[in-house]
């Protein structure tokens, strides 16, 4: 009997090396903090949206551009996590700078570590507190050029440092994205006029910057042939091309066969369906669930039924006001605006329509059959804690459930502590200074 085996593969697994797609910090820049959207994408997408509405039975809404990388209030949400983060850790951080952390966190995130009334005497006798969003625009000004790191208070000074003179965000220290800063803007998705047409629209650009950040990144990869489909010369900032031509484009890739990806052949994807392919294996896949939004992963399996996109996909739009996901054609046909389904970095996602919870249900039908799930390129961490759970109740759900998890140097303690289960038998293979062709051997073996 064969081996029933399920592959997750998170953005690593199309990153450098591979497709050469965005992940993480890369993906964070070139979408929230790009301004690309203000400066290009804002204004197209404007003509896109300019004769829609949001809906016929809820009060009017137009289209707005707004901005969505105001740097100030995002790098300072980023700083209060990594300050957080500190005072839960380290003991000494929450003491050594209680002044200046308690001029700095909310008063419900300070309840965590102090005491009401030591708040409070703080407050009133901390008349100098520190100006943190001054000093943050400063330094968000600095960051790049040289600055002496001995200018940042003491309390801000752990996450940053100094490259031959010139300032750095450390970020080992920090987590860099968008996840706990737009999960709250979600319920505007219901009803903008009545919820915050601002936040709304920062909602929507979002996801518009999304799209455009990795449809550009496709493009730029396999310029020869998006140049022969267009019938122009596409370039590496294709952003404005992608959405005067969105029927085009969502066409061309929509069509798009794994002979046409510009890969090498030693690409995870190829490697593993090469073993799978192989008349003499004894494997079985029962499915392949993915986090990223690109039809690549076509190049790891014959059969697209088997196919599991957990975090939306290029080709699906989503209508907000009747919470439907549709091909563009069909979403086009509607007078409405729309924005594409592509589920960003946040530490909950919004479920909104019958497609996401048929599609975790195919992801839980595939894993009950699965023998062993293999993981490559899915960083384990908050941001995914609904796929999280699909790994953790996979652990405890057969006594001879395994997981093998492809990672760069944690061990098998810190990946349980992640998940938060002790059950099934876990594997770790370590990627580092290994081609992909050792990694997946590594993988094989150890199934």
């Amino acid at each position: 009997m064969k081996n029933k085996v399920t592959f997750l593969f998170g953005a690593g697994a199309e990153g450098e090396g591979n497709y050469n797609m965005p992940s993480g910090i890369t993906y964070f820049y070139d979408t929230f903090l790009s301004d690309d959207f203000n400066n290009k994408i804002g204004e197209q997408l404007k003509t896109i949206m300019t004769e829609r509405t949001f809906s016929e039975w809820v009060d009017e809404y137009k289209y707005r551009q707004n901005h969505i990388n105001n740097k100030n209030l995002i790098y300072s949400a980023i700083l209060r996590k990594g300050i957080i983060l500190f005072c839960r850790t380290i003991e000494s951080f929450k003491t050594d700078y209680k002044n200046d952390i308690i001029s700095i966190l909310t008063n419900d995130q300070l309840e965590e570590f102090y005491d009401e009334s030591e708040i409070k005497e703080v407050k009133e006798k901390n008349s100098n507190k520190t100006d943190f969003d001054k000093e943050l625009k400063t330094l968000l000004s600095k960051v790049n050029e040289k600055f002496e790191i001995s200018r940042i208070s003491p309390v801000l000074k752990p996450f940053f440092y100094n490259k031959a003179g010139i300032l750095k965000f450390d970020e080992s220290k920090l987590s860099i994205s968008t996840a706990g800063v737009l999960d709250s803007y979600f319920h505007t998705i219901i009803n903008p006029s009545k919820y915050g047409k601002v936040k709304f629209s920062i909602i929507m650009n979002y996801y518009w910057a999304c799209y455009t950040c990795i449809v550009n990144y496709m493009i730029k990869n396999n310029k020869a042939y998006f140049s022969k489909k267009l019938d122009v010369d596409v370039s590496d900032n294709n952003e404005c091309l992608i959405l005067s031509r969105l029927e085009e484009v969502d066409k061309i890739i929509s069509n798009m066969e794994p002979e046409d990806f510009n890969c090498n052949d030693d690409t995870y994807y190829n490697l593993i369906r090469a073993r799978l392919c192989d008349k003499e294996s004894n494997y079985s896949c029962c499915g392949i669930l993915t986090t990223n939004y690109t039809p690549y992963v076509k190049d790891c399996v014959n059969d697209e039924s088997k196919l599991v996109y957990l975090n939306g996909r290029i080709g699906l739009f989503e209508i907000p006001d009747i919470t439907s996901i549709n091909t563009l054609s069909g979403t086009l046909d509607s007078n409405r605006i729309f924005f594409p389904y592509v589920l960003g970095q946040s530490y909950v996602k919004p479920i909104i329509n019958r497609t996401q919870i048929e599609t975790y249900h195919r992801a839980v039908h595939i894993l009950s059959e699965t023998d062993c799930l293999i993981i490559i390129g899915y960083g384990i961490n908050d941001d995914d804690s609904h796929i999280n759970a699909l790994i953790r109740d996979f652990t405890l759900s057969k006594a001879n459930a395994k997981v093998i998890i492809v990672c760069r140097n944690e061990s098998e303690n810190d990946l349980r502590k992640k998940l938060r289960t002790n059950g099934g038998k876990m594997e770790i293979v370590h990627w580092q200074n290994k081609s992909n062709s050792e990694v997946i051997a590594d993988v094989f073996n150890l199934m």
